[in-house]
């Protein structure tokens, strides 16, 4: 098969693939309603019914639109994260259709970008969405409109963004993401300067807020009882409990784990990065830009700081390599709309040994949300990415 063919074939394919991928994440989601997951909706779910306190701010809209409308709060998680992962998708191919797909096949189909919510059962439907969503409107944004809007459109949304640290302190961590974007051919001027300056003051307070306003057993014991009063209870653990966790408790916990977590964790990132080869140069023409070169490395930086104390290192692993796929489909759309000859540095067909490698490659291991237990790669064919996820279908039917 040759390029051409196999491209085509690629881009017939996406939409369909990208559709599977979104009917599976919804029944996820349904399930994580179900059982009343403590993670997965109970830190959607955290709300200021004992006082201001971090990651409240979605739970408490929730709280108010299930008083005003008499719905169960639940019901606007569900909304809100399948309408995330619903944008995700939607821009990410709407991007994916402008570049040589040949590109990103791999990546497309890799166990981390699309599918991470379903090959790692624990992780995804969290906070982090949100983030997603908006960055890959973003980035289609920057390819799409003219420099104007976009300019507009990312100062709205950097405004807004305060809001979602609100809803979660660390996503103040990939904000240099969104700023990279608004870097990409787009030279910084004194008054640009000035007010991304003065945007970053609301990020600041929202940051220095959630990190003062810790929560305490009291504020737990309330929001509890608040989600049992509006119909959705929730266990004592989970997101919740967490809310009360001195900074101690985690860097206790991440040394006791370190051991195993680093060559673990090096290792699938490892795994992981092998996906960017072909698109390398799309990523290295964004760090070519000393700014922009500066933000990933603040990002990396605030990364291991919080690392430091929190276990779930695959999740912050996970929104690291989306925010890269987003920013190289930005890149390498932006590239192509400059070039004289847009067929000049197209992509080669995999040959066979390839194509096999990467499948083995793709169904082989995933990223461990936190708590390592066992092997990241699969010991078993029922371990298998797709296999599992297919094993994992039929046991909800």
């Amino acid at each position: 098969m040759n390029a051409d063919t196999l491209r085509n074939l690629l881009y017939k394919l996406l939409p369909y693939y990208l559709l599977m991928i979104f009917i599976v994440t919804a029944v996820g989601s349904l399930l994580n309603y179900k059982i009343h997951d403590e993670w997965k909706m109970g830190d959607w779910l955290i709300n200021y019914a004992g006082g201001f306190v971090r990651r409240g701010f979605t739970g408490e809209i929730f709280a108010l639109l299930s008083n005003t409308f008499s719905i169960n709060p639940s019901i606007f998680v569900i909304i809100t994260q399948l309408s995330c992962y619903a944008l995700f998708f939607y821009f990410a191919y709407r991007l994916l259709k402008n570049v040589d797909i040949l590109k990103y096949w791999i990546l497309i189909i890799s166990p981390f970008i699309f599918t991470f919510q379903i090959t790692e059962f624990e992780g995804g439907y969290r906070k982090e969405i949100i983030y997603f969503a908006i960055l890959s409107f973003l980035a289609y944004a920057k390819t799409t409109y003219q420099k104007e809007k976009f300019e507009r459109l990312f100062l709205v949304f950097l405004a807004l963004y305060s809001l979602l640290i609100l809803s979660h302190e660390m996503l103040a961590v990939f904000v240099p993401y969104l700023l990279i974007l608004y870097l990409i051919n787009n030279p910084l001027s004194s008054k640009k300067v000035t007010t991304l300056a003065v945007l970053a003051l609301p990020l600041l307070a929202s940051m220095l807020l959630s990190i003062y306003y810790k929560g305490s057993a009291e504020h737990n014991a309330l929001i509890l009882q608040t989600l049992s009063n509006l119909g959705y209870p929730v266990s004592q653990g989970g997101a919740i409990a967490a809310l009360s966790y001195p900074a101690t408790h985690g860097l206790t916990r991440v040394l006791e784990e370190i051991n195993k977590y680093y060559f673990a964790y090096l290792s699938v990132a490892a795994l992981s990065l092998l996906a960017f080869i072909p698109v390398w140069p799309s990523l290295r023409a964004v760090l070519k830009h000393k700014l922009s070169l500066i933000a990933i490395l603040a990002s990396i930086f605030g990364t291991f700081v919080i690392a430091m104390f929190a276990l779930d290192w695959g999740r912050l692993l996970y929104i690291h390599l989306v925010s890269l796929f987003i920013v190289s489909l930005a890149s390498e759309k932006i590239s192509i709309m400059s070039a004289s000859n847009n067929t000049a540095n197209e992509t080669p067909a995999p040959n066979k040994l390839i194509i096999l490698l990467v499948l083995i490659w793709a169904m082989t291991f995933s990223i461990p949300t936190c708590c390592i237990s066992e092997s990241v790669i699969a010991q078993q064919f029922s371990q298998m990415n797709y296999i599992n996820l297919a094993y994992w279908v039929l046991g909800k039917l």
